[in-house]
C-alpha cells in the first residue's frame, strides 16, 4: 500500500511542474526548431491568458489561431525575403558571367583584328630585289637577263 500512495504522489508532482520547467528539463537542443516552437508555444499560451482567454474555451482557440497564423505569416516573408536575395545573386551571377562573355568575345576579337593587321603589313610591303637584271629591247621584244 505504501508504495502506491509514493506512485501516487510522484505522479500528482510530476503533473505540478511549470511548462517552462518541463521544456528546460526534455532533451531538445535549445538552437533547434523544435525548441524555438515549444518556445513560441509557451509564448502563446501565455499572451492569449493574459488576454482573459483560458485554454479550453473558444476564445482561446481562436487567440492561438490567431497568433499561429501570424507566425506563419511572418514565416513565409521571411522565406519570401531569402529567397528574393537568392534570386539577386542568380542574375548577378548570370550578368557577371555575360559581361565576361563579352569582354572574351572582344578580346579575341581585336587580336584577330590585330593579327589581319600584322599579316596584310607582312604581304603588303614591297619585295626587296635579289639579283641585278637588264632588260635589251630588240624589236617589239624584251629580253631580261639577271644575275
Amino acid at each position: 500500500m505504501r508504495t502506491l500512495s509514493k506512485v501516487l504522489v510522484g505522479t500528482a508532482l510530476i503533473g505540478c511542474v511549470l511548462p517552462g520547467q518541463q521544456l528546460s528539463a526534455q532533451s531538445v537542443p535549445e538552437g533547434a526548431p523544435a525548441y524555438r516552437n515549444q518556445l513560441q508555444d509557451l509564448d502563446d499560451d501565455k499572451r492569449c491568458v493574459s488576454y482573459g482567454a483560458q485554454p479550453g474555451t473558444e476564445s482561446y482557440a481562436d487567440c492561438r489561431a490567431q497568433l499561429h497564423q501570424t507566425h506563419e505569416m511572418v514565416r513565409e516573408a521571411a522565406e519570401n525575403q531569402a529567397n528574393e536575395h537568392v534570386e539577386d545573386q542568380k542574375a548577378a551571377l548570370v550578368r557577371q558571367f555575360l559581361a565576361n562573355q563579352a569582354r572574351q568575345q572582344q578580346d579575341s576579337y581585336d587580336q584577330q583584328m590585330m593579327n589581319i593587321r600584322a599579316w596584310g603589313q607582312r604581304t603588303l610591303q614591297p619585295a626587296t630585289p635579289t639579283a641585278n637584271c637588264i632588260t635589251n629591247y630588240v624589236g617589239n621584244y624584251a629580253y631580261t637577263n639577271c644575275q
